[in-house]
């Protein structure tokens, strides 16, 4: 007889049970992972600035819609920049510590945003944000993972994923539409943070310090000079992407001393990524697999849906006059 007809095939490693040990045994084990999902869904509704209610702060405070548009830019840089130090975060916080602290950034920056701060302290902060933004959400997804796919499937958790994310966007773009045109713009803020106190007061209460991983140094080995560096060249990138068309981008001196200044960053953060040992992005990130074919496709993709979303708003506002209440609305489900 064959030996090979005797040999089992060998089974993989143990997939780990779904588990929340950092509640309190008083809290029911069904409701546990619903918590967080509405701790998800209260940190993907916070923002720097909510642009459903652009135009009423563009009238109160005298400033341009791409000075707002700026604070979404800042938003979203604060988010992807931070995304490369949550594990390190996580191995090291425990889970009650994260979470606390993300809501009261979150709680700081959208008290200060409501005044008329000067334009690059007020997208620092909306940076802050959304650096506490990402954080909650990873915290909150990261914990009911495997409640959500048992067999940790990537291909069930993305998409559960955006279903959090978008509904998210759509709603609290709504709201801040709403709160502009039937109260005041800042309700929005003071919406965000009662949902951060919830945050606050469910961490407090139901839950205790629990640490996923040992604990490792988070800060050890991480360039954050670089991140700074980064930070400010993708701030001057959106900038420019986001003021071009307002200045008559290259007929103007403005424009033109920052895309020097851009260039000289730029070199700057190459620089380091290639001589310092431990760079904060990696030169070996782009040759990982399918990197430089997924930035492709997300870029195209991108391009052609804002294509479709700035001719969108080009109808309904220049030409249909709508407000922006209605313009949100019509962007909801039927």
């Amino acid at each position: 007889m064959d030996n090979n007809e005797n040999k089992k095939p060998q089974a993989g490693p143990p997939l780990m049970a779904f588990a929340m040990p950092m509640y309190h045994d008083f809290v029911p084990k069904w409701i546990r992972p619903w918590i967080y999902v509405v701790l998800a869904f209260c940190f993907q509704f916070s923002n720097g600035m909510y642009l459903g209610a652009m135009n009423n702060v563009v009238g109160e405070w005298g400033i341009m819609r791409e000075d707002v548009q700026m604070c979404l830019y800042a938003t979203l840089i604060g988010m992807a920049l931070y995304f490369p130090v949550l594990f390190r975060m996580k191995f090291h916080f425990s889970n009650k510590s994260l979470l606390m602290a993300s809501a009261l950034v979150i709680i700081v920056c959208n008290l200060l945003a409501t005044f008329r701060l000067p334009l690059p302290l007020l997208w620092i902060l909306c940076v802050l944000c959304g650096m506490a933004k990402i954080q909650g959400t990873f915290e909150c997804m990261s914990n009911i993972q495997l409640w959500m796919t048992p067999k940790r499937d990537f291909a069930v958790f993305f998409p559960l994923l955006h279903i959090v994310l978008l509904t998210s966007i759509e709603f609290t773009g709504y709201l801040a539409a709403w709160f502009a045109f039937d109260m005041h713009w800042t309700y929005m803020h003071w919406l965000v943070i009662l949902l951060m106190i919830g945050v606050l007061l469910v961490q407090a209460l139901l839950t205790r310090p629990f640490h996923a991983m040992p604990q490792i140094v988070p800060l050890k080995g991480i360039d954050f000079f670089g991140a700074v560096l980064w930070c400010v060249f993708w701030l001057q990138v959106a900038w420019l992407l986001d003021y071009g068309d307002w200045l008559d981008w290259w007929h103007s001196s403005q424009f033109r001393l920052v895309s020097g200044t851009t260039l000289l960053t730029f070199a700057v953060c190459l620089q380091r990524m290639l001589n310092h040992p431990k760079p904060y992005f990696e030169l070996a990130m782009w040759r990982y697999h399918n990197v430089v074919p997924v930035i492709l496709l997300i870029g195209v993709v991108e391009a052609l849906f804002s294509t479709e979303h700035v001719l969108e708003m080009v109808y309904y506002e220049e030409v249909m006059h709508y407000a922006d209440h209605t313009y949100e609305e019509l962007n909801q489900c039927r």
